[in-house]
């Protein structure tokens, strides 16, 4: 594997596991398609907003959330930038740069704005939260993060494949999206996509979107008290049982038990 990537990843895990900053990083289309395929692979676990309080509203409000991203990557600033999204999260935003143009940017979520905003939630909202955002040590930890990003994208000259935007873009919103919708989203037959999709990651779409809303509804069974009922449909699950069946045949145990089993 590349080293770079190799410690790039490292580093994710470090600010999200030692110092519990959720720590995303998000590329434009344009920059996500010369990556190696490998490479996004490794770093496409750091590449959505995985906070408890994002994977509620995502199940709703994915929409908003990648008109707000799209927003931010057009953006340009010289530091860093603190915003507040639809969903009343704020968050710390510090942008990767490409020979001197916005190609992405990293995000620190997790944190509450002055007030709920009128259509969330405002019980979810003060539960799951954060109240202060450690500027000073974002400051510190976040730069070099986006130093090795722009490098390791300098690094990257390869020919443009569409297979990393559209992991990205599942990796984001797999919690209600279709094949229909990802094929308006790329332009492309529902043959191609899956076909590509197959070939490329060797699971179906359906699969690969179960896959990481059961790791979402795992999260969320072991940070917050919510029912099972309540987990299968916050992670894009219409059938209660159907939920449970995936559940146990991926983690070996009901969703109750890994409850208390792990937590």
């Amino acid at each position: 594997m590349n080293r770079l990537v190799e410690h790039i990843v490292s580093y994710l895990s470090y600010l999200n596991t030692a110092l519990s900053l959720h720590t995303s990083v998000h590329l434009c289309r344009k920059a996500l398609e010369r990556l190696n395929g490998e490479d996004w692979q490794r770093l496409a676990v750091y590449n959505a907003h995985r906070h408890p309080y994002c994977t509620l509203v995502k199940n709703t409000k994915w929409d908003r959330c990648l008109a707000q991203q799209e927003e931010i990557h057009t953006q340009k600033t010289d530091g860093a930038l603190c915003t507040v999204c639809h969903a009343g999260v704020y968050q710390y935003i510090r942008h990767i740069y490409k020979e001197g143009q916005p190609v992405g940017f990293v995000a620190v979520s997790g944190y509450r704005s002055n007030e709920p905003p009128p259509n969330m939630d405002p019980m979810l909202w003060e539960e799951y939260l954060n109240n202060d955002l450690p500027y000073t040590l974002c400051e510190a930890v976040i730069p070099p993060l986006c130093i090795m990003m722009e490098q390791l994208l300098t690094q990257s000259h390869r020919r443009p494949n569409e297979e990393n935007a559209v992991l990205q873009y599942l990796n984001e919103y797999h919690a209600d999206v279709t094949l229909d919708d990802v094929c308006a989203q790329f332009h492309k037959s529902r043959s191609h996509i899956s076909h590509m999709f197959k070939t490329t990651y060797g699971v179906s779409i359906r699969t690969y979107c179960n896959q990481l809303k059961l790791d979402d509804a795992r999260k969320l069974l072991l940070s917050t008290d919510r029912s099972v009922t309540d987990i299968a449909l916050d992670t894009g699950f219409g059938d209660t049982s159907y939920f449970i069946h995936l559940f146990r045949q991926t983690y070996g145990t009901s969703p109750l038990r890994y409850r208390k089993t792990f937590r």
